[in-house]
């Protein structure tokens, strides 16, 4: 699942990809991404600010809770709603970006000057058939957050694993942008 917006001078995107074992991920992936992109809006500031595991805590509990809840109604074990999720923010008005990122997808930039960068790696290789996903154990740890200046960057992709594993070459990403 993806989601996209732009409001009050913030840019937002997030892609979700659902574990796939069930039908149910799709619900989980869906209100994720929604969530997600809620959270980073509405937190940016104190994302840029704050320590990240305090970040990674907050976060992860917030998607938690949400996913208990789709458990609960749909009467499933938690573990049926998880995924793995790539967001970035990026604040117009302050030239100023974050990221969050828990899983195997990938973050590229492309700057300016045409330099096609990663912004956050796959969190276990490109190569690795098991991730951290949303309801894994310890995620907090693994979330990654990154943040910074947006002033060189003029493209952004966020990738899951299913396009980087294809072909996990420059080629393929200076397709992308």
């Amino acid at each position: 699942r993806s989601f996209v917006r732009s409001r009050n001078h913030k840019y937002t995107g997030v892609l979700v990809d659902g574990i796939g074992t069930t039908n149910l991920n799709v619900i989980g992936a869906e209100m994720a991404a929604q969530s997600t992109a809620r959270y980073i809006e509405e937190k940016f500031d104190w994302i840029m600010t704050e320590d990240p595991a305090a970040i990674a805590s907050d976060y992860l509990k917030s998607i938690h809770n949400e996913l208990l809840e789709q458990a609960i109604l749909y009467n499933k074990p938690i573990q049926e709603f998880a995924s793995t999720i790539m967001a970035i923010c990026v604040d117009e008005s302050k030239n100023r970006y974050c990221a969050l990122h828990l899983g195997d997808g990938i973050i590229m930039y492309k700057r300016d000057n045409g330099q096609i960068r990663v912004m956050s790696f796959p969190e276990v290789g490109f190569y690795s058939v098991r991730t951290t996903l949303t309801t894994t154990k310890g995620a907090d740890s693994r979330l990654s957050i990154k943040r910074g200046s947006a002033e060189c960057i003029d493209q952004i992709a966020l990738m899951t694993d299913g396009i980087y594993r294809i072909s996990p070459s420059a080629q393929t990403f200076e397709k992308v942008f």
